[in-house]
């Protein structure tokens, strides 16, 4: 798993950067996996790029929402 430079990274994904940088919310990331998705890890769980720019693109892109989509993530999980 490679790290990505920020620059390389789409306007949305840079501003999930940004938000998260300035809400204060410590994260690694973004993260380009062997498949060639974009992910972050933060708070113990992996974040699909996709999943925290719906987020941002709902204004949800804070320590709220990433704690419901946490436990919608854990749930998925759990059925398996």
């Amino acid at each position: 798993m490679g790290r990505t430079l920020l620059r390389e990274q789409s306007p949305d994904t840079y501003g999930v950067v940004k938000t998260l940088r300035a809400k204060g919310i410590q994260f690694y990331g973004p993260l380009r996996t062997p498949g060639g998705h974009s992910i972050f890890f933060m708070r113990g769980m992996i974040y699909l790029e996709s999943e925290l720019v719906d987020l941002s693109k709902q204004g949800q892109l804070d320590s709220k929402g990433l704690a419901v989509l946490g436990q919608r993530i854990a749930g998925r999980v759990a059925e398996f």
